[in-house]
């Protein structure tokens, strides 16, 4: 039984070195990004992420404060700083708010700071 086809060989038969290049960086790119999406969420991108979540809730509640004439509590649920203040938010009706420092962790060192006069928090990096 003969084969139907035929196979020549020429003489541009091989692979350049400029190819296997080429191949070899998209293949590194391509396990650079499979092992980056590997290591899960990174510690200070958490922190700041609950950090800017908590600056949010803190703005509203100064908001629904200086709106309706009533003093408003916001209970945090998270860490303090073992110096001042605690995981609670006590907005004034004049928009003032009680002293307050919270921390976030993971090895982060991120720390939420309440501005007294403006009502606002202000975020901190220790490192």
């Amino acid at each position: 039984m003969t084969s139907r086809f035929r196979f020549v060989i020429s003489g541009d038969a091989g692979v350049s070195l400029f190819e296997m290049l080429i191949v070899l960086a998209i293949l590194a790119g391509l396990a650079g990004l499979a092992a980056n999406g590997l290591g899960g969420e990174a510690p200070l991108l958490v922190a700041r992420g609950q950090a800017a979540e908590v600056q949010r809730e803190a703005a509203a509640a100064r908001l629904r404060a200086v709106r309706s004439g009533v003093t408003v509590v916001v209970e945090i649920a998270g860490t303090e700083c073992a110096d001042a203040g605690g995981p609670t938010l006590v907005f004034h009706p004049d928009g003032t708010m009680d002293e307050v420092r919270l921390c976030f962790g993971g090895g982060t060192d991120l720390v939420l700071i309440g501005d007294v006069l403006t009502g606002t928090l202000h975020l901190e990096d220790r490192q």
